[in-house]
């Protein structure tokens, strides 16, 4: 009979892990927009999953803390400062749905990665958190064997200090490291960093999407600068950001020569931001919520290819779990920003003009678009389609599928 229990036991816990983990890749991919998993990279779901085992405390989180932590934009992150100091914690998914800036089926996805308890309570509560990962592997290649190591370490104090250390092939090299320092009002960054800005057109470091594969991924959900994780770091400096009230300057320099400075401040409805970088370019960046409408949009300058690019959308809600979306983008060939990432359907941030739609609807997904490059002479027209059937708690099925034609084929 216990045999028997213990079996019932443990087959309880691989159905509750599974939810667990379907919960949490269902939240991942609603707040990248992703679609499905494969749309995602190995670092991000590392930085997921540790939000997930040790998640934010969002009552105690300071404003950097909030805006750095990958999961809410500057604006976001003020209008939770806002809420709490107006009507103190905030108990539930249910309540922070309620916050400006945070809509229902957002919260609903934020919900596995926050910890809503107050000082000196909840599972994320403790002073010092420390916590090392290790993964091997074994590849084949040309009738050799070669094994392969990645140690990662993470330590954590009170949401104040932070530093991240990762080593590959058995220690015989730093593949990454940072180190962040906080305050109420500041943050300090040593090492290895992201940069993250607009809509993507001027600097936009670590992971980003490829095309378009929802209406949430039409618009880019800048952290400003935040702590890297990445075992290929695209900046390796110093950065920092201060707050002063609604408003955050920042600055940032890495070991290739490049740096930058900016100002964002947010209000009630909306946020804006302008950058610029020691390589002459600089942007204006926007984004307002009317009722259910967020618009958004980057123009930026490039001065020393005397071109300008531009990126707008609209994302329409009309109701739970339903979004419409309208992008449009214009990246003429003479712009030129080596460490741009904005939404597009080529390699490159240049010689592309096009425009996007999009519809979600209870976890199903359907994008089209249309670009052309006129330099390159090539054009291609898009459309994706995705969602998920439910067969039970222990089985589902995502369903996938798009269509690509090409009317010029470069030549």
């Amino acid at each position: 009979m216990r045999r028997i229990l213990s079996i019932l036991a443990a087959a309880a816990v691989c159905v509750a892990s599974h939810g667990q983990q379907a919960e949490q890749l269902a939240a991942i991919l609603a707040l990248t927009g992703a679609g499905t998993e494969e749309n995602l990279d190995e670092d991000l779901m590392a930085h997921y999953h540790a939000l997930g085992l040790h998640p934010l405390r969002i009552n105690n989180a300071s404003m950097a803390r909030l805006s750095s932590c990958g999961l809410f934009t500057p604006y976001q992150a003020a209008s939770i400062v806002d809420y709490r100091a107006t009507y103190g914690d905030i108990l539930s998914a249910a309540e922070l749905g309620c916050v400006d800036g945070i809509e229902e089926s957002l919260a609903a996805a934020l919900a596995p990665f926050l910890d809503f308890s107050g000082d000196a309570t909840g599972p994320s509560a403790r002073k010092l958190r420390a916590e090392s990962t290790i993964r091997t592997g074994l590849a084949l290649s040309k009738g050799e064997f070669k094994p392969s190591a990645t140690l990662k370490t993470d330590v954590e104090y009170m949401d104040r200090a932070e530093m991240f250390m990762a080593m590959r092939n058995g220690g015989t090299g730093v593949a990454a490291s940072s180190l962040a320092l906080r305050s109420r009002s500041a943050e300090l960054l040593l090492g290895d960093y992201n940069v993250r800005i607009g809509q993507g057109l001027l600097v936009w470091s670590g992971f980003s999407l490829a095309g378009f594969p929802s209406a949430s991924a039409f618009s880019r959900h800048p952290t400003g600068i935040s702590q890297s994780r990445s075992l290929s770091p695209m900046m390796r400096g110093v950065a920092g950001r201060k707050s002063f009230g609604h408003t955050t300057a920042m600055a940032f320099w890495n070991a290739r020569g490049a740096s930058g400075a900016g100002v964002n401040t947010v209000w009630r409805n909306g946020q804006c931001g302008l950058t610029a970088l020691g390589s002459g370019a600089f942007s204006a960046d926007l984004r307002v919520s009317v009722r259910r409408l967020d618009l958004f949009g980057e123009a930026a300058y490039d001065i020393a290819h005397s071109a300008a690019a531009a990126v707008a959308g609209v994302i329409w809600n009309p109701e739970y779990q339903t979004r419409l979306a309208l992008l449009l983008r214009a990246y003429p060939g003479e712009y030129e920003a080596l460490q741009a990432s904005p939404v597009k359907a080529f390699s490159t941030p240049r010689d592309e003009y096009g425009a996007a739609v999009g519809a979600e609807w209870k976890g199903w997904n359907l994008t089209l678009d249309g670009a052309v490059r006129p330099v390159a002479r090539a054009a291609q027209v898009k459309m994706v389609l995705s969602g998920e059937i439910d067969a039970g708690e222990l089985v589902d099925f995502r369903l996938r599928g798009n269509m690509r034609w090409r009317p010029l084929d470069g030549g």
